[in-house]
């Protein structure tokens, strides 16, 4: 609850944090005062299901991990920071749903590989969506967050 700033000399309110109680490596707020929307955003992998997902510049074979939703086609494209995915999607106000997958087909280092397996299943467990200002969340069929993006300009 915010408490009355004794120093403000505009007689307004400020915020005094008390405690933190999570911080997203490698997650930002966005722009001020902006907003993404589910579809027509790039969206960056930040988290698989409890998991942070580390920089791509942290290895050179690594591409950005990501997800982009397009409302004209009703495609997803997407990457777990290896191969390629592509498929389609279904979006009914709170509800989203991705078809099957298909994607190239290139070797990568055994983590990436597993990523990308866990990222799979996780776009087919999916049963919703939360978006908050530049982030969103997959929801999965029991309600829980199966994997957090942060918004990035369409490349």
């Amino acid at each position: 609850m915010p408490r009355r700033d004794p120093s403000a000399e505009t007689g307004g309110f400020a915020l005094i944090v008390d405690r933190i109680v999570d911080v997203y490596r490698g997650e930002t707020c966005g722009a001020r005062g902006s907003r993404s929307d589910l579809e027509g955003t790039r969206w960056k992998l930040t988290r698989l299901g409890a998991a942070p997902i580390g920089a791509a510049a942290d290895d050179p074979d690594e591409r950005e991990a990501f997800l982009a939703l397009d409302r004209v086609t009703g495609r997803v494209s997407a990457s777990a920071g290896c191969n390629r995915l592509t498929g389609t999607y279904e979006r009914k106000g709170d509800s989203l749903t991705f078809g099957q997958m298909g994607g190239t087909k290139m070797a990568c280092p055994g983590p990436l590989m597993e990523r990308e397996r866990e990222f799979t299943a996780m776009l087919a467990r999916v049963r919703g969506w939360q978006l908050s200002r530049h982030t969103l969340e997959l929801i999965d069929e029991q309600g829980n967050a199966a994997a957090r993006f942060e918004a990035r300009e369409l490349r």
